[in-house]
């Protein structure tokens, strides 16, 4: 989604929704599988050097159990504002964009990753249970085991003869 500061009228709100194709980036780092489907709706306000950008988000993320490693159709609705200039003095007030035409594609998909919880769990999937030569613990019982075993690794190093 681009939006060019030139066309807008100053003080006059202008409203655009459209569909955001996120297939070209790689999710394999961010453990998901995909982004199907981003509607983006946004309002955008000129004000002297001001854009303010009204966005509400929906969009459908395929995110990976964390039990089961199967797929998880997560619904994620984002509402947020954001402001750009391209007055360098307004920088800390604002994102200093230079050009006038603005591409919102990074910020939708920002806004969008920070909603995803990071442990998905498919609704009925439970723990993995412990088998031979390995345990499953959650992060209490981790964090639990951490506090009472005192014991270091380097312990062994004390009965070394040198």
């Amino acid at each position: 989604m681009e939006i060019n500061r030139v066309l807008l009228e100053e003080n006059k709100p202008f409203s655009l929704k459209e569909e955001i194709d996120f297939s070209y980036v790689d999710f394999s780092k961010l453990n998901l599988r995909g982004l199907p489907k981003c509607v983006c709706e946004a309002t955008f306000t000129q004000y002297e050097s001001l854009l303010r950008v009204k966005l509400h988000v929906k969009a459908e993320v395929i995110a990976i159990c964390a039990y089961t490693l199967e797929d998880v159709l997560l619904p994620i609705e984002v509402n947020d504002e954001i402001d750009f200039t391209d007055d360098s003095e307004m920088e800390g007030e604002a994102i200093y964009e230079k050009s006038n035409i603005i591409s919102l594609d990074d910020y939708v998909l920002s806004l969008i990753l920070a909603k995803i919880p990071p442990r998905v769990v498919k609704k009925g999937a439970k723990r993995p249970d412990s088998g031979n030569g390995y345990r499953v613990l959650s992060e209490e019982e981790l964090e639990n085991e951490k506090k009472t075993d005192r014991t270091s690794p380097f312990d062994v190093l004390d009965n070394l003869d040198l």
